[in-house]
């Protein structure tokens, strides 16, 4: 008998580790330097569980701005952790001029780490509703996107497939 208890107690803690594994991936976004803030990051992921960190208020200046919205536009994140599944979809808001300087193009450098990812597949649209021109193909295989613009957000859907 000790040892059934023993083997479920032991299959339960395996099971109940592999349920709790995860995926993060980190984007940073590099704003031309200044004395007001020029880097952001954010973090999307996949797990058992679903959990989101609200974006902090902005800074009185930035010379880049990259946040997460919320499916319904009304808040702001700078953490989404969906919960797991085959297909997802992750929406990036990003302003690569800021509040800073003349009202000229501005360019900011969207990093990541391609090993972050799980393994499948993942590829960046340009737009939020899915239709958009597809920038990077695979993510696993680029790990930058270079974003010009005026002190507006464009956005970029990542979607994984």
């Amino acid at each position: 008998m000790k040892k059934i208890v023993f083997f479920i107690t032991l299959m339960i803690l395996f099971f109940t580790g592999m349920a709790s594994a995860q995926w993060q991936a980190k984007f940073r976004l590099t704003g031309q330097q200044s004395d007001g803030q020029n880097i952001c990051e954010v973090i999307i992921g996949a797990g058992p569980n679903a959990e989101i960190l609200p974006e902090p208020p902005s800074p009185p200046q930035f010379t880049c701005r990259l946040f997460i919205p919320d499916s319904n536009w009304q808040s702001f994140h700078v953490k989404d952790i969906k919960q797991d599944s085959d297909t997802l979809q992750w929406v990036l808001a990003i302003n690569p001029h800021g509040n800073i300087g003349p009202p000229v193009p501005a360019s900011a450098v969207l990093s990541w780490k391609s090993n972050d990812f799980e393994k499948g597949s993942f590829e960046m649209r340009e737009g939020y509703d899915g239709i958009g021109k597809v920038i990077v193909s695979d993510m696993n295989e680029f790990s930058e996107l270079k974003v010009t613009g005026l002190d507006e957000n464009q956005y970029f859907l990542i979607l994984k497939k």
